[in-house]
């Protein structure tokens, strides 16, 4: 499932993009939405480890059987030092959000193939109302992106802003919809929605890149999760080995030692 992602101070909300939910309490988002959300609301880009934010984020999702919204707190943030991806550790807010079940995308950490059909999903041009001693309103405007993946750029494309393991894809990414999901033909999430580049000249295409997903799982976690009691800090590697998220090409990733803790790598 693709939820929406708002950022709020004092009653100042914010959209800052779209998270997938992988897993029991566990979603994924890009890297930059939660930089951004620190650049607004904190005066900084990145959170350091441990530091607990004046601001709050929360997901949501609007259950129309019920009339109602159900919204997750973001308890935890843990980002990725190597790619646009992070983790968010989410906490039912309301009653609603306890008694829902978000439908949790499973994953493949093959990279695409060039000519593979993909489809992104996420929310663009959002807008919200915050009725004082009320209820929240939201006004939502859901995309589904369908395109073809173009290049694969198994360890970065460039040294500059995509220097990540990535995919570009003509599908059009909008302004919002940053951190959602890019599944394949099966259905299974293969990548996050990083950035894109509009067309210039009416016959171009759109260039739009996702992350690809290994590099999640060589992020520290210290969070522990629901009904997976761990102690202490944690890779996220073991969010697969505990049944948490469901993923493919688990095989592939190896773990090693650096001076500057555990990394992964996908072969």
């Amino acid at each position: 499932m693709v939820l929406p992602l708002l950022a709020e101070q004092s009653g100042d909300y914010q959209p800052i993009g779209s998270c997938v939910v992988v897993g029991g309490g566990i979603a994924l988002t890009a890297k930059h939405v939660v930089e951004a959300s620190w650049r607004c609301f904190e005066y900084t880009r990145n959170p350091r480890v441990g530091q607990i934010g004046s601001h709050y984020i929360t997901a949501f999702q609007y259950l129309e059987e019920h009339d109602a919204t159900a919204t997750w707190s973001v308890r935890c943030i843990d980002m990725s030092p190597d790619s646009d991806l992070a983790i968010l550790t989410l906490t039912p807010q309301n009653n609603i959000a306890h008694q829902t079940t978000p439908t949790c995308f499973p994953i493949d950490l093959n990279p695409p193939n060039v000519g593979d059909s993909v489809t992104a999903f996420g929310y663009a041009e959002q807008a919200t109302r915050f009725v004082q001693h009320g209820n929240d309103e939201y006004e939502l405007a859901a995309i589904t992106a369908p395109g073809v993946v173009r290049q694969v750029h198994a360890i970065r494309r460039d040294n500059g802003i995509l220097n990540f393991p990535c995919f570009m894809t003509d599908a059009p990414f909008d302004h919002g919809m940053s951190g959602g999901a890019v599944v394949n033909s099966t259905g299974r999430l293969i990548g996050l929605i990083s950035t894109s580049l509009p067309p210039s000249k009416p016959e171009e295409e759109h260039a739009s890149y996702a992350a690809l997903l290994w590099p999640a799982f060589g992020i520290r976690m210290g969070v522990p999760i629901e009904g997976k009691e761990l102690g202490g800090m944690y890779m996220a590697t073991e969010l697969i080995e505990r049944g948490v998220v469901n993923v493919l090409g688990y095989e592939r990733i190896s773990t090693f030692e650096t001076t500057e803790g555990p990394r992964v790598s996908f072969k």
